[in-house]
């Protein structure tokens, strides 16, 4: 954890404050429908490579590729649970193994697209457009809403521990498809200003 968001959690709990909270809002309608999400599962698997991850930092993007393709963070909160399996019963034909393991939550907070159509790489936008967030003293969490997209990122990107995904598309005209498919599915917080485009549950894909 870093020196600002300790002393941030510090001066919070010594003062008694109210504590933050996140606006999750999962949309029903996509993430019930199993067939759905298996759509998009697949959809992503042949459009591109797998997802990589990495804790975010602000000199990450010197370990990122020049690559187009999709973009996420994700908050992993330290809390985990140690399970008598190590996998679901409903994976794999309902045959969990016999390892314990554990087991922790993940929110995705932000989804983003590089290089559909536009000089744009999954490094150049975390050089350019995130880096300067991470890290940085946390204070927005506890002031009011956010109202601008700005305030949404110094808010959400002050978190941690936190992580950055992406995955590399080297189709450009998958990536604004799919990227919407996610967006409509996790509806992520620091993204509020387009969910208005994803209020009604529509196909993500054409058949």
């Amino acid at each position: 954890m870093s020196t600002h968001l300790k002393d941030e959690l510090a001066l919070r709990r010594s003062g008694a404050g109210k504590t933050p909270s996140i606006d999750l809002r999962l949309p029903v309608d996509p993430l019930a429908d199993a067939d759905h999400c298996a759509s998009i599962t697949a959809r992503l698997r042949a459009a591109g490579q797998l997802w990589e991850r990495h804790v975010a930092h602000p000199n990450l993007a010197s370990m990122l590729p020049k690559k187009s393709g999709l973009y996420m963070f994700v908050w992993r909160p330290g809390l985990r649970f140690c399970v008598a399996n190590e996998r679901a019963p409903w994976q794999e034909g309902g045959k969990a193994p016999s390892k314990d393991g554990i087991e922790s939550f993940a929110y995705v907070l932000y989804v983003g697209k590089a290089g559909d159509g536009s000089a744009n790489s999954i490094k150049g936008r975390y050089q350019n457009g995130y880096s300067k967030y991470i890290g940085k003293n946390p204070d927005r969490l506890w002031d009011g809403p956010e109202t601008s997209r700005e305030d949404r990122l110094r808010r959400y990107l002050s978190l941690e521990p936190l992580e950055f995904w992406y995955m590399v598309v080297e189709d450009p005209a998958m990536i604004s498809p799919l990227e919407s498919a996610l967006l409509m599915a996790l509806s992520p917080p620091a993204a509020a200003q387009l969910r208005a485009r994803f209020t009604k549950t529509a196909p993500a894909f054409k058949e």
